[in-house]
């Protein structure tokens, strides 16, 4: 027997929209990690975290000078050594 089910559209998705520069950011860090290439892992790891208290400071209304380093960083074009 086959069961259809009716979807209305997601309501999450401006949340998916904030989270995916975070998520891309860990992935990347972590297939950096595997390579063994730490520092450009650490980089992205970085990027993560700035991301991360952005959106903290944005859905806490906290401003983000609160939380800020006072540091940027820049990255570097990566190759993984990885055969994925």
């Amino acid at each position: 027997m086959t069961q259809t089910t009716s979807h209305t559209a997601p309501t999450y998705q401006p949340i998916d929209d904030a989270l995916a520069p975070w998520q891309k950011a860990i992935y990347e860090g972590n297939l950096s990690f595997e390579c063994g290439d730490l520092v450009v892992a650490r980089d992205h790891y970085t990027v993560a975290a700035n991301i991360a208290e952005t959106l903290m400071a944005q859905f806490t209304n906290i401003p983000y000078s609160h939380y800020s380093g006072g540091f940027t960083i820049t990255l570097l074009p990566s190759v993984c050594c990885c055969n994925a």
